[in-house]
């Protein structure tokens, strides 16, 4: 005669498999814990690096899962409003409750989503940024803009004065290769805060507020070609680095106190 296991043990036994999790270790979590903590907070029970990251696949695939159920109908290639980028941004960061990661969406004409690539991973309150890497890869890309989104694991998705100049650093650093900082999104306790929404004003540039990207059109930048404007823009390209550079060695300073 075969058992039909309840709801509980079938979940246990498919986290198991799905992760190499023992089943033993998952049992006895479980006996006194929410299960779904398992999940949500990996860290609350001991397991490996690669365990680890086995939870955040599945949980990454869930989050992609229910957000192409609430979205079926809309052309998700396509990133033209806050409502659209918010929510895609949600379904990919909001597992992340113990570590801090930062997203970057590359677009290209009329919006188009080339990639979304994570470009940072760091601890409970800090991501490591590498603005060099993302320019690189924009221009391999050819693309016209970006959105930067990260999480706040301590749950307030408003910005700090830190994500404020990380932002502003970006559009000066992009803005001689004629691409866009379209927005920076922030997450936290399943909630989006959009800069582009709330029309932040920063250092060297303010967003207007509304829930519309403007559809900024290709310019010289593309129609040249990359290697001939890294040619004329080379000095304010490497000026760009000093500010970058600066705020690196500061965060790895702060770090290391």
């Amino acid at each position: 005669m075969e058992i039909i296991k309840g709801n509980q043990d079938q979940f246990l036994e498919g986290l198991h498999r799905l992760t190499g999790i023992k089943k033993s270790v998952l049992s006895d979590y479980a006996k006194e814990n929410d299960i779904l903590h398992i999940i949500d907070h990996p860290a609350v029970i001991k397991i490996s690096d690669k365990e680890y990251e086995k939870i955040v696949q599945l949980k990454d695939f869930i989050n992609l899962y229910q957000y192409f159920r609430e979205n079926e109908k809309e052309d998700i290639e396509v990133m033209d409003s806050i409502t659209k980028a918010s929510a895609y941004c949600s379904s990919q960061l909001s597992f992340y409750r113990e570590r801090e990661a930062m997203l970057c969406i590359f677009l290209g004409s009329g919006m188009r989503v080339l990639s979304c690539e994570k470009i940072s991973q760091g601890t409970v309150d800090i991501a490591y940024v590498h603005p060099r890497e993302v320019v690189k890869r924009a221009l391999q890309l050819d693309a016209v803009g970006i959105i930067l989104a990260h999480n706040h694991p301590g749950g307030s998705c408003r910005p700090s004065q830190c994500d404020i100049r990380l932002t502003n650093t970006f559009h000066n650093i992009l803005r001689p290769f004629e691409m866009h900082v379209y927005d920076h999104i922030i997450v936290g306790d399943d909630k989006a805060f959009s800069m582009k929404n709330e029309g932040i004003s920063f250092t060297d540039f303010a967003y207007v507020k509304g829930e519309e990207y403007e559809k900024i059109p290709i310019g010289q930048a593309a129609e040249r070609g990359v290697d001939q404007l890294k040619e004329e823009l080379l000095s304010e390209y490497f000026k760009s680095w000093q500010e970058v550079n600066e705020i690196e060695e500061v965060e790895e300073d702060d770090m290391e106190r």
